[in-house]
């Protein structure tokens, strides 16, 4: 392998999917998401997603807060807090 001085590699933490570069100034590099979420237990994870990962974890997410949005309005027979 060749040796390249100052290369950035981005790898997706779900599916692997690389790609090196070597000016952080290529637009392509903002197709990249870097993601912090919250476990159950109020812990921080750090991912990287390509594009299409972070696609399908956004409409995750938007199933995962309209599921918390129900369940919060319904608390108390429907009262709303806030």
């Amino acid at each position: 392998m060749a040796r390249i001085d100052k290369a950035t590699v981005m790898q997706c933490d779900r599916c692997g999917k690389n790609k090196w570069y070597k000016d952080l100034d290529d637009p392509d590099i903002k197709t990249w998401y870097n993601t912090i979420r919250l476990d159950a237990d109020g812990k921080e994870h750090g991912y990287l997603f390509c594009t299409n990962c972070w696609q399908e974890y956004a409409n995750r997410l938007k199933d995962i807060d309209n599921g918390f949005d129900s369940w919060y309005k319904n608390e108390n027979g429907g009262k709303q807090n806030g």
